[in-house]
């Protein structure tokens, strides 16, 4: 066998077992963001006793409830990025560029995607990025 046939048939595996982790990742969040979703619905249902109500019983219960409601959301919608993020990823291993920074076009290290399968840029690239973001934060708030 030819080392480009051995290199394609190896990729070919790799893309394959990243698109079973992606498809697994991404049926999880969609049952963790359906959960939390009714969860916030119900929340403001309830009162510090647990009963079904719309009222309050303390001043304070109100401003806890929209904290843990305001939490909630923004939970919500980092997952909902995330599976964004895992929708690309997929777009990418269809379309043979999954693991090649989009960056710098080098290959991204097997254990970055090992912890972050949707990673779309190589470590120091992505150090680089978010270098760029703060100083541009940074510069924002002066």
């Amino acid at each position: 066998m030819k080392k480009n046939d051995s290199e394609a048939k190896e990729r070919k595996m790799m893309l394959e077992k990243y698109k079973k982790i992606l498809l697994e990742r991404q049926i999880q969040l969609a049952q963790h963001i359906q959960a939390m979703e009714k969860s916030v619905l119900e929340s403001p249902m309830r009162d510090a006793t647990g009963d079904l109500t719309n009222l309050p019983t303390h001043i304070a219960d109100i401003s806890t409830d929209t904290f843990s409601q305001n939490l909630a959301i923004e939970l919500l919608a980092g997952e909902e990025g995330v599976m964004k993020e895992i929708a690309e990823a997929l777009d990418r291993i269809e379309g043979g560029t999954f693991g090649i920074c989009e960056h710098c076009n080098q290959e991204i290290p097997p254990k970055r995607l090992e912890h972050i399968p949707f990673a779309r840029l190589c470590v120091k690239c992505k150090g680089e990025d978010e270098k760029r973001n703060s100083r541009t934060q940074w510069n924002a708030m002066s």
